[in-house]
């Protein structure tokens, strides 16, 4: 890689970083967060967690992977690949998770979603399965 490209590479991750700054500072804010640190969520509040989760990492998982097969960008492929590892990681780690609460593979089949927290699952998978680029933050390729 050529020393200017090197360059310009390096300051656009310190620009992305300095963008995401004050979102990852918001996000360890979130009182969820904060409770969750506390030990203050009780077993009720993580077995919903881990049921939500079950129904939203497989279906992000399904969208991703064929909005990768969308993509004509190398760039956008890569970025949207690494989103998908990160979604395997995460159903990776739902099992022990789910171990850990108590919730056996029987109460994760008979978890029923909530609406509200399968929303942006729902709108991503529509999206995709239409062809139709979901709405990304401006720094995102």
């Amino acid at each position: 890689m050529a020393s200017g490209t090197l360059s310009r590479a390096q300051a656009l991750v310190h620009t992305i970083h300095d963008v995401l700054l004050p979102v990852e500072q918001r996000l360890g804010q979130h009182p969820y967060l904060q409770a969750l640190e506390e030990g203050r969520l009780t077993l009720l509040q993580l077995r919903t967690f881990v049921g939500e989760q079950g129904h939203i990492i497989p279906s992000d998982l399904r969208s991703i992977a064929l909005l990768i097969s969308q993509c004509a960008a190398p760039a956008s492929q890569k970025f949207f690949r690494a989103v998908l590892d990160g979604e395997a990681a995460a159903l990776e780690a739902l099992e022990p998770l789910a171990t850990a609460v108590g919730m056996t593979p029987a109460d994760r089949d008979a978890y029923e979603p909530t609406p509200g927290a399968q929303a942006y699952s729902a709108y991503l998978a529509g999206s995709v399965s239409m062809g139709v680029m979901p709405k990304l933050p401006p720094h995102c390729p």
